[in-house]
């Protein structure tokens, strides 16, 4: 159960996390695209180095941030943080497998290095279980890695590297590979403007079900499997995903109602492959620069 609630929060965190300035700038229009005075309802989305409001003007305007919509549920991405990042997220999931208790968990995330030109990272903790008693576990997770290219990342993270938990099974030690490429869809348009896939793989909470749970009795051996996921672009602040975290199938929506900040919608174990049915968790997340 640790591990499935660091999944989660990892997620909203990384939704906020990736926010690198290679990453950040493909959520805006590009700058040649239209004029203001022709399109002003995007002129929120120009990135420009002009002065859109005195085109003679040699002074640059700053160009307003972009909403920042998740693009994943429950699994890892290949992008990473930066230094100066800081992300932090909460949430609720209404029952984890074989349980009818809701639970609470949030957590904190902070970046290191540049991954657009070297390497760059997170180091991330969350707790769970916090309608019933604060900090009943948690987990201490951690990520690296690269961006290059036509917005590629490849990042390598571990899950649970320290954990405490009180009343409930702790969860073996988790490590995993992870490659995002975003493809633009519709690059001049409003609507559906790109995609983002993400192949990994993972052992430990990536295995089967059954496989995982004998891992945690320390019945059965570990080993690798694979994840993946997908988001759509619809609108400029709403993506619509779908994730195969290799025990189970979940999908939702990521609203970014302003930027830097996310709100997550999601079921759980769409195909009812593990655990007892699905199940659905409501989440956000929000980041600052610093």
């Amino acid at each position: 159960m640790l591990t499935q609630i660091s999944l989660i929060f990892f997620s909203i965190c990384y939704s906020q996390l990736t926010r690198t300035q290679s990453i950040e700038s493909y959520y805006l229009l590009p700058k040649d695209y239209f004029s203001t005075s022709q399109r002003p309802e995007l002129e929120e989305f120009y990135l420009g180095e002009k002065n859109i409001n005195n085109p003679t003007s040699d002074t640059p305007e700053k160009a307003p941030k972009a909403y920042t919509p998740g693009m994943s549920i429950s699994i890892p991405l290949g992008y990473v943080s930066s230094w100066g990042n800081i992300s932090y997220g909460a949430g609720i999931i209404d029952r984890p497998r074989y349980n009818k208790a809701a639970i609470a968990f949030a957590g904190l995330a902070v970046g290191f290095g540049n991954p657009d030109k070297y390497f760059g990272g997170s180091i991330s903790s969350g707790a769970g279980n916090l309608l019933k008693e604060p900090s009943a576990f948690g987990s201490v997770n951690l990520s690296v890695g690269r961006h290059w290219g036509d917005y590629w990342g490849v990042s390598l993270g571990a899950y649970d590297l320290i954990s405490w938990s009180k009343g409930t099974q702790k969860s073996p030690n988790t490590f995993y590979a992870a490659l995002s490429k975003i493809t633009s869809f519709r690059s001049h348009s409003y609507y559906f403007k790109y995609i983002k896939t993400t192949l990994g793989l993972g052992n430990g909470a990536f295995l089967e079900e059954g496989k995982y749970n004998k891992l945690v009795l320390g019945t059965g051996s570990d080993s690798v499997n694979a994840f993946a996921g997908i988001a759509v672009n619809i609108l400029p602040y709403l993506n619509a995903i779908a994730d195969w975290t290799g025990q189970e199938l979940d999908a939702g929506f990521s609203i970014s109602p302003y930027p830097g900040y996310a709100v997550n919608l999601a079921a759980h174990d769409l195909l009812g492959i593990a655990g007892d049915g699905t199940r659905f968790s409501a989440n956000f997340g929000a980041s600052i620069q610093f």
